[in-house]
């Protein structure tokens, strides 16, 4: 890469490669000739919507309250021409857990886009 910049453009590939699965997803979407009455969703109800709402208030406080009242390790990283390297070991030694929890995340979301594209009647 240009400029000695290996993470910028290493996070400028994933970033795009992010762009074009989710092109596809929404290209997926738009070309569905199905009848738009038919959804895989079920019929909304209160208590469902209640519970949803209660559940994503109380992930939202947790959140809060977890940046709000930890204190992160500030780590000094020395500028070295392994840039990389060190942030590997950063990110799948200290961090591993929020690295991991990231892509699992990232994977539900596919999971759960391919879903919906899919449609009613293609279960």
């Amino acid at each position: 890469f240009t400029l000695n910049a290996g993470f910028l453009g290493l996070v400028q590939i994933m970033v795009y490669a992010g762009a074009i699965s989710v092109l596809i997803i929404f290209a997926i979407m738009l070309v569905m000739k199905d009848d738009p009455e038919k959804t895989n969703l079920p019929s909304p109800n209160i208590p469902n919507i209640l519970s949803g709402g209660y559940l994503t208030a109380l992930l939202v406080a947790a959140l809060v309250g977890s940046i709000w009242f930890t204190k992160f390790p500030v780590k000094v990283v020395p500028a070295s021409g392994d840039d990389l390297g060190i942030l590997a070991n950063l990110m799948l030694g200290d961090y591993v857990v929020p690295f991991e929890a990231a892509a699992v995340l990232l994977l539900v979301a596919v999971v759960g886009a391919i879903i919906l594209a899919k449609g009613a009647d293609q279960k």
